[in-house]
């Protein structure tokens, strides 16, 4: 979780970032890190992927929002709670006279087939960048990854709005990317706090 401008380090002397959302997260009582946010929404979410065992860079795939296609997306992420109100179409990021917008969540979190239109919903807000061109800053306002990325690590950003807010108390996120030849990489739960 960073600022909605890309600021990620910060909370130091001269620091041109403001340090909200939590600046260095902490963890909770399942070892699981947490991000805590004052509202459900304006700021970024941003996963950092680099090349596996395999050597293959993470992949950039984000299959067409076509309800029950049963592609994986390379960035495979699902919430135990809904995003937004929580509608089950796909890609749907502009609200309708229907609802539209959100993103559902589901009570267990796992990777079944069963959840791959969300994860495809959820995929298809993020914008992927090259590890060359971040969407974060660092504490002095200049371009740069969280973790160091290599040139062939991808970073994933995703403008968190209203439409897709998160709700009050505790959402999970449990969250993978797949490298380009769609091989997923370990899990990983975090936990945001509003």
């Amino acid at each position: 979780m960073v600022r909605a401008d890309g600021c990620f380090a910060c909370n130091v002397p001269l620091c041109l970032c403001g340090g909200s959302p939590t600046p260095t997260p902490g963890f909770d009582s399942q070892g699981r890190r947490l991000f805590e946010v004052e509202g459900g929404s304006g700021f970024l979410l941003v996963v950092e992927a680099r090349p596996g065992n395999n050597g293959a860079a993470p992949g950039s795939n984000v299959p067409p929002p076509t309800p029950g296609l049963g592609q994986y997306p390379s960035l495979q992420i699902v919430s135990n709670q809904p995003l937004g109100n929580g509608s089950t179409a796909i890609c749907d990021k502009q609200p309708t006279s229907e609802g539209g917008g959100g993103v559902p969540g589901f009570p267990t979190l796992n990777f079944e087939p069963d959840k791959v239109d969300a994860m495809v919903d959820l995929a298809c807000r993020f914008e992927i960048k090259l590890a060359g061109e971040p969407c974060t800053l660092d504490r002095t306002g200049n371009e740069a990854t969280i973790s160091g990325l290599p040139s062939n690590g991808r970073q994933y950003c995703f403008a968190v709005t209203q439409r897709e807010g998160f709700p009050p108390g505790d959402t999970v996120l449990l969250g993978r990317v797949a490298d380009a030849a769609g091989n997923p990489g370990p899990p990983v739960p975090i936990v945001i706090r509003r």
